[in-house]
């Protein structure tokens, strides 16, 4: 685990884990040979995951419950079930954990949500700065870690390629078929299998852009390690991004940060863009007993959101101003980011609604003829869809609970819709929903029958969903409907939210908050006016803090 606080640096053995703190041994698959996978083009301080040894993981024949992929999904599901007493197995097809903040998340990468949504208790242990409150890659591939080397100790299988799951006739358990290393494939059982699979992100959507051969810059994509391997200094450059993504927003950071005199994003359409501290606010303002919140209040914020839009001159997303009311685009995330106001004012950063044509020398040329000067192009066009979660289970459909079939539930981030931000219990953190999934799922199965009537329930089976199309509406209209079918469902929501509350007041006080966001405003003024001053260009008067009071 590389700690943020530790200098960055590299460990690289088994002895650098065990001076490190880490319990050698902890996860089934650890021995003398465990050790980062580092690959060789990226500085080995900067890319935290684990590899496993080849091994045969000596697994039960039956289980309570077996999660499949360990992404930080399915390894948070996991801990949860275990905590009840549930005997656990984790079965991951890759030797490392950690899934997409493993594979695609580059090394500059920050949580798109306020932290204490994304991680149980005291996250904050090691102390920290503002920008804690939106942890690094770093961070939480370390937190995935830990939970893996302890509290899951022994639970957690990679290389392990599950091909199936399979309702045994005539018992009241799932058979999960699975193979190691191209070997005869083998069957383990359980009571419960939850299927921990990204519905958003399959493979990246690469592809050449015409007059690369011929483009004097560097051109490179989000994902991995490439934007760190291929532009080792950002400081001077013209970066234009493709796509408007938050894969896309967190390279246009990365590239502020790193001192580039100019950053445009091309974008068939503009993305919604928050700051952290209105992040923040959807999770500590008042729920209703639906989970929504005052809608008064959410006007005022959004009043304030605008005007933040206007004036930094920041360009508002196309779905706020056609008549269709949505927050954001359909499918779109709603991105976080307080530098990308920032340095529109102070001209440092702009958006473009446009597709590029082709590359020239100097330039990248849209297909209505604009030209932008750029030494650097990132490619961050999103990711195909993936239907993962269909093919192992055979299935097509859930209910809107994440319930399958008996015996079966996925669990996965959802697709997000307009209204998630400010009408979800679960804000802008898809793990916090996990969460509270897990809380209903594991009340669910304590309750005799409770299961049965929910597979049973005209309005659930009525709003079945894809098991790949399963959006952030979707689970909301699942919880509302769990709320009127169980008496005992409000006071778990409530619960649910009161601990988050707490977890995020013990990270800090609501002053103590917004205090530092006022101050990481203030210093990513100076870093913008620094990088104009090193221009000889003029400096603008600061744009003030929006939530200074």
């Amino acid at each position: 685990y590389l700690s943020a606080n530790a200098g960055h640096a590299a460990m690289t053995s088994a002895e650098g884990l065990v001076q490190a703190g880490l319990p050698l041994g902890a996860l089934q698959y650890f021995d003398g040979s465990a050790a980062f996978r580092l690959p060789e083009a990226m500085p080995r301080s900067m890319d935290p995951a684990w590899e496993a040894p080849p091994a045969t993981p000596p697994l039960p024949i039956r289980l309570d419950v077996i999660v499949v992929g360990a992404g930080v999904t399915g390894l948070t599901v996991a801990s949860m079930f275990k905590s009840e007493g549930k005997t656990v197995a984790v079965l991951e097809k890759e030797r490392a954990i950690g899934g997409v903040w493993a594979r695609y998340a580059n090394a500059t990468s920050r949580l798109n949500s306020s932290g204490p949504s994304y991680f149980a208790g005291d996250w904050l242990r090691d102390g920290g700065s503002a920008s804690d409150m939106h942890p690094s890659r770093e961070r939480i591939l370390g937190d995935a870690i830990e939970t893996a080397a302890g509290h899951l100790h022994g639970c957690v299988f990679c290389g392990v390629e599950v091909l199936n799951v399979i309702e045994a006739e005539g018992d009241d358990v799932q058979q999960v078929r699975f193979r190691l290393d191209g070997a005869e494939s083998q069957v383990v059982s359980a009571g419960l299998v939850v299927l921990c699979v990204n519905r958003r992100l399959g493979r990246p959507r690469i592809f050449a852009l015409p007059g690369e051969a011929s483009f004097a810059g560097v051109v490179t994509t989000s994902t991995g390690s490439d934007m760190n391997r291929d532009v080792p200094s950002f400081r001077g450059r013209h970066v234009v991004v493709q796509g408007m993504g938050a894969f896309a927003m967190e390279c246009a950071r990365t590239a502020i940060e790193g001192g580039a005199q100019h950053v445009t994003i091309v974008c068939r359409r503009h993305g919604t863009v928050s700051i952290r501290a209105l992040d923040y606010l959807q999770f500590l303002r008042p729920f209703a007993a639906d989970g929504s919140h005052d809608a008064s209040g959410s006007a005022a914020l959004f009043a304030v959101w605008r005007k933040l839009y206007q004036d930094s001159g920041a360009t508002v997303p196309e779905c706020w101003t056609d008549g269709s009311g949505l927050l954001t685009h359909a499918g779109h995330t709603i991105s976080v980011s307080d530098i990308w106001f920032v340095a529109h004012h102070y001209g440092i950063a702009s958006s473009v609604a446009g597709e590029i044509d082709r590359l020239e020398e100097t330039e990248v040329v849209l297909t209505d003829g604009r030209r932008i000067a750029a030494d650097v192009v990132v490619k961050a066009t999103g990711f195909h869809p993936t239907d993962a979660a269909e093919r192992l289970s055979g299935e097509s459909t859930m209910l809107p609970n994440g319930l399958v079939r008996r015996g079966l539930a996925c669990i996965a981030e959802p697709i997000l819709r307009s209204g998630a931000l400010t009408n979800s219990v679960n804000g802008s953190s898809a793990l916090d929903g996990v969460r509270l999934q897990v809380r209903f799922l594991t009340a669910l199965l304590g309750q005799p029958g409770a299961v049965e009537a929910c597979l049973a329930d005209e309005e659930l089976c009525r709003r079945r969903v894809r098991l790949s199309e399963a959006t952030s509406s979707d689970l909301m209209a699942g919880q509302a409907r769990l709320l009127q079918l169980f008496p005992w469902a409000a006071g778990l929501v409530a619960e649910h939210i009161e601990t988050r509350s707490q977890t995020f007041l013990r990270a800090r006080s609501h002053a103590e908050y917004f205090a530092e966001q006022q101050i990481a405003w203030t210093g990513l003024c100076t870093l913008c006016e620094r990088l104009l001053g090193e221009q000889g260009l003029p400096v603008p008067a600061r744009l003030p803090y929006p939530l200074a009071r």
